[in-house]
């Protein structure tokens, strides 16, 4: 038997003072949270999270044709790191399809996706523009995608702009 000290801290909105103490819990104004874990960051920095428009998306989807493309957004740390993966969870249901105009409606339980934009250079050294699959996720009865790493090793601090994918109705086949 033992036990065990949790403190539940509630998010803040915006950018936030996130320290290696404490951490940080943030959220930007459409809900979408951002949470790093105490004694977790490389050093002490301003985090924010904030929603994307998937059509203000340089790089082409991953995907797009297996798995659509339902939610994006910026993760901003400033340069530090984290030595576990962050917890994101991402509103999924209620967005609009780009593809049909229909909100989006994710059964809860369904997986999902996290992509992180990044680069990637061929045999001729030039470089050109990827998604990389960081974690998958489960949505919740609240619309809500959250991560689940493990088994993928989840975000770990990086800057930049992130997908959640995943497909609403079952494909049999």
């Amino acid at each position: 038997q033992g036990t065990m000290r949790l403190n539940v801290r509630e998010p803040v909105v915006g950018p936030t003072l996130a320290t290696v103490e404490q951490g940080v819990v943030t959220q930007d104004t459409d809900g979408n949270t951002l949470t790093i874990g105490a004694n977790t960051l490389s050093t002490n920095t301003i985090a924010s999270i904030r929603k994307v428009n998937l059509q203000d998306l340089e790089t082409p989807l991953p995907s797009l044709d297996q798995v659509p493309a339902l939610a994006a957004f910026h993760i901003e740390l400033g340069g530090a790191t984290t030595s576990v993966p962050m917890q994101l969870a991402i509103k999924v249901n209620g967005l609009t399809d780009p593809a049909t105009g229909l909100p989006i409606q994710m059964a809860t339980g369904r997986e999902v996706f996290f992509w992180q934009e990044g680069t990637i250079q061929d045999a001729y050294g030039v470089t050109h523009k990827t998604w990389w699959l960081m974690d998958n996720g489960v949505v919740g009865n609240d619309g809500i995608a959250r991560t689940s790493s493990p088994p993928y090793g989840g975000i770990s601090g990086a800057d930049g702009n992130f997908v959640v994918t995943g497909t609403p109705q079952v494909d049999a086949q």
